[in-house]
């Protein structure tokens, strides 16, 4: 269920991917899984950033970070750091978009994670848009101070920082 909500999600059937999603949840919680909920929960944070509620996208993106911290995941932790940066960049705060979008994208390569095309397509309007939106030095500043950080140094940093600081 939790992977054919993904393509659907890919496919920008976010109602599809949410409704699929969701059951996955339910059943994991359920038979109190926690593994594998990160995923999920992951993926229901994308359905909702990408319908625009950045809100619910943002706090679902916290549960999945501190599952990952939990689990040691740190595949999925690159994916909600990421995913909180798209959020953080759609509201103004383009200095931690560029903290986030710099320690996922150095998360990623640490692991050898190489994005597929489809889901980097997804992420690029909002890297592109929060990019835009302050000085290249800014940016470069802050996208740099991301790249330096470590799993857990990243996922406080998601967790405890609300707006730029």
């Amino acid at each position: 269920m939790s992977s054919l909500g993904h393509v659907y999600l890919l496919e920008g059937d976010y109602e599809q991917a949410t409704t699929l999603t969701e059951e996955a949840a339910a059943l994991l919680r359920a038979r109190g899984r926690r593994d594998g909920l990160e995923f999920v929960v992951d993926n229901l944070g994308w359905a909702a950033l990408l319908s625009g509620d950045y809100e619910r996208a943002e706090a679902l993106y916290e549960e999945s970070l501190m599952l990952c911290r939990e689990l040691g995941d740190k595949l999925i932790a690159s994916e909600s750091l990421e995913g909180l940066a798209c959020a953080a960049g759609a509201k103004g705060h383009a200095e931690r978009a560029a903290r986030l979008f710099g320690s996922a994208g150095a998360l990623r390569e640490a692991i050898g994670y190489l994005q597929a095309p489809r889901e980097s397509a997804l992420r690029e309007p909002y890297l592109e848009a929060a990019r835009a939106s302050i000085e290249e030095r800014t940016w470069q500043e802050a996208w740099g101070e991301g790249r330096k950080m470590i799993f857990d140094e990243s996922i406080s940093y998601a967790l405890e920082e609300k707006a730029d600081g």
